[in-house]
C-alpha cells in the first residue's frame, strides 16, 4: 500500500540539524533505505516538514520509514493514500 509520511520537525529543532554538516547525508540514507518514491520539503504551519511517498507492505516498514523521523524529534504522520486509478476500481459506481 502506498502511504504519504509527513514529518514535521519544531523550529528549534530545524535550526539545529540546518546546521549539523552531516544532515543531508542522513536524509538520502533516509530516502535510500525507505525506498520512498518521492520526498518534498517544504514549510507546513510555520515549520520545517519533510512529505514522502512510499510502498508500504508490512508494520517492519511501517517503523523503518518512521522511527528515523520520529529520532530527527519529528511529528510524523501516515496516511494511506491511492491513485485515481485505484479509487475508480474500488467505486461502486463502475
Amino acid at each position: 500500500m502506498k502511504f504519504l509520511i509527513r514529518a514535521t520537525i519544531p523550529n528549534q529543532i530545524g535550526n539545529k540539524l540546518v546546521d549539523d554538516p552531516s544532515f543531508l547525508a542522513k536524509m538520502e540514507d533516509f530516502i535510500k533505505n525507505t525506498k520512498a518514491e518521492s520526498a518534498f520539503f517544504t514549510l507546513y504551519e510555520g515549520e520545517r516538514t519533510a512529505f514522502f511517498t512510499m510502498d508500504i507492505e508490512s508494520p517492519e516498514q511501517m517503523y523503518n520509514a518512521c522511527e528515523p523521523l520520529l529520532m530527527l524529534g519529528a511529528k510524523v504522520h501516515r496516511d494511506m493514500i491511492m491513485t485515481f486509478d485505484q479509487i475508480k476500481k474500488g467505486s461502486i459506481n463502475q
